[in-house]
């Protein structure tokens, strides 16, 4: 079964094999995510103590349980969402949100990373980004989830995330990219260990694929988060730029235009 993970061919005949491969493949992720959201519930009802009281080597073992079951279901989540972004099945449902309630709501979902490597979180929300824009929330959170745990796991132990968010007009210049509307800009910084020069052209694309200076230490998720980030914005007309110096830290810009996403009619939306 193909993943999904080449280009297209031109050929008609061969789209149509990959969107029905496609669609046979977010099948069986939702049937394997079924499964294994049993194997989290029946955990969880363990470690919390609900069949008795567990020993020391018990426990240890049920939390690897937990924690490699978790890691699946995060990758079955994101083979969903590249499926349904792939086969346009997606829906879009913009409702009047603030980006700084989204990202410290975000912010709050990941304290115990935070906290466990003494991360340092300074936030910046200019007075003009305070009002409503019009943005499908669930697709926010899953771009924001995307890059700030990507910022926070290629942190060095007590670095420090700058998140901020700022009015960019039509035609000023914002991290060496000149923006084509007037946009809200969320800037997401890190000190962490970079990108290499030969690697940057390789963030966004679609096949697992990880920087040459990534450790084990550094290694979780399935390496699809960026290219859905990317798809969503190419397909909500937003936009995603980063830069970046090996060993110095990273930057990624994410640009919703003012006038917001358009509402658009699907099977499903993103997880």
């Amino acid at each position: 079964m193909s993943l999904g993970l080449v280009g297209h061919h031109k050929d008609s005949g061969v789209k149509n094999d990959e969107k029905s491969s496609d669609a046979l493949l977010s099948l069986t992720a939702h049937e394997l995510r079924t499964s294994l959201s049993v194997v989290k519930w029946y955990t969880e009802m363990l470690l919390d103590g609900d069949c008795g009281t567990l020993q020391d080597d018990q426990i240890k073992y049920l939390k690897t349980i937990q924690s490699s079951n978790q890691k699946a279901i995060d990758l079955i989540r994101s083979i969903l969402n590249v499926s349904r972004l792939d086969l346009g099945t997606f829906s879009v449902t913009p409702e009047e949100i603030e980006l700084s309630a989204v990202l410290k709501g975000v912010l709050s979902e990941m304290k115990d990373v935070i906290e466990e490597k003494g991360l340092s979180i300074e936030e910046s929300y200019e007075h003009n980004t305070s009002e409503p824009i019009s943005l499908d929330k669930q697709m926010c959170l899953v771009i924001f989830r995307n890059l700030i745990s990507n910022a926070l796991l290629f942190s060095k132990e007590k670095g420090t995330v700058r998140i901020s968010v700022k009015e960019v007009k039509q035609g000023e210049e914002c991290g060496t990219k000149v923006l084509h509307n007037d946009s809200l800009v969320v800037v997401i910084a890190d000190d962490g260990i970079g990108i290499p020069e030969a690697d940057k052209q390789h963030v966004f694309s679609k096949s697992f694929y990880r920087g040459s200076n990534v450790t084990d230490e550094n290694s979780k998720g399935a390496g699809l988060g960026l290219y859905i980030t990317k798809l969503i914005l190419e397909k909500t007309e937003g936009d995603i730029w980063f830069t970046s110096t090996k060993d110095v830290g990273s930057t990624f810009y994410v640009a919703f235009p003012k006038s917001g996403m358009q509402t658009k009619e699907g099977k499903t939306k993103l997880d």
